[in-house]
This record gives structure tokens, sequence and C-alpha cells, in this order.
């Protein structure tokens, strides 16, 4: 957990922290508002799919760190 943290950040869910897997990545059909999708892991080793909404005008924006708020994502799912 504490490599992909270091890596990748983190998230908290109900008092949970939840390590950042991997790089998240834009999904969505491309001509519709898409979303970022993450896997994250827990201290249990428990693993999450992690959401973001992008943010209103992502269109306008040539920075990816800007496309969401990654402090709170839209949706933690446990799979």
């Amino acid at each position: 957990m504490t490599l992909a943290k270091n890596e990748n950040g983190s998230v908290k869910e109900n008092e949970t922290e939840i390590a950042i897997s991997q790089q998240p990545y834009i999904d969505g059909p491309a001509d519709e508002k898409p979303i970022y999708r993450a896997l994250g892991i827990d201290q249990e080793g428990n693993e999450y799919e992690v959401k973001w909404e992008v943010v209103d005008y992502w269109q306008a924006l040539e920075d990816e760190s800007e496309m969401c708020d990654w402090d709170s994502p839209a949706e933690v799912e446990a799979i």
C-alpha cells in the first residue's frame, strides 16, 4: 500500500484510506463528459475502483492534473 500511495496518492472513504494503485485513466464515450477511474487498495488488502468526475470546464483545460478534484472522488466501490 505504501508504494502505491507514494506513487499515485490516496483518498479517504468512510475513514478508510485507500491507496491509488494505478495512474488514473480517462474513460467514457468521446462525445460525452468523461470520468477518471483507477484501482485502489486499503491496509487490509481490500480492492476498490475509484471514480472521479471531471470539472465542468474540462474541455478548456490542458493540464490533466486540474481535470478533477482528486481528493474527492465521485464514487469508491469495493470490488
